[in-house]
């Protein structure tokens, strides 16, 4: 990231598959780790949290235990409070087509 670039929380959804990815950083996965039967955590070399995967997009999302369990950029970390609440509420989106699934959204957030 550059020196004056803002960190970047990209969510993206796949209706078809009932899935979405919260990505928190750009940094390679190194390891992933379950938080419940339903939500994984992806984690760089360093333990920092990369992403949140979920299986089910009305699964409830224990961000506070994420926070509290994992190590999260501080940069990020407010933004990932405000953006997972829509993503539990199952949002509705109008369907667009990409390479990979002709189902899928995704949404960019920036820290204000």
């Amino acid at each position: 990231m550059l020196e004056n670039e803002k960190p970047r929380v990209v969510v993206t959804t796949d209706s078809e598959a009932d899935a979405a990815y919260i990505q928190l950083s750009s940094e390679s996965v190194d390891r992933t780790v379950p938080v419940n039967d339903f939500v994984l955590v992806d984690l760089d070399r360093l333990g920092m949290v990369v992403g949140i995967e979920i299986l089910g997009l009305g699964t409830t999302i224990p961000v506070e235990d994420i926070l509290k369990d994992y190590h999260v950029s501080s940069e990020v970390s407010d933004t990932l409070i405000r953006v997972t609440s829509p993503v539990q509420r199952g949002w509705k989106f109008s369907v667009t087509s990409d390479s990979v699934s002709h189902r899928r959204l995704s949404a960019d957030f920036a820290p204000c």
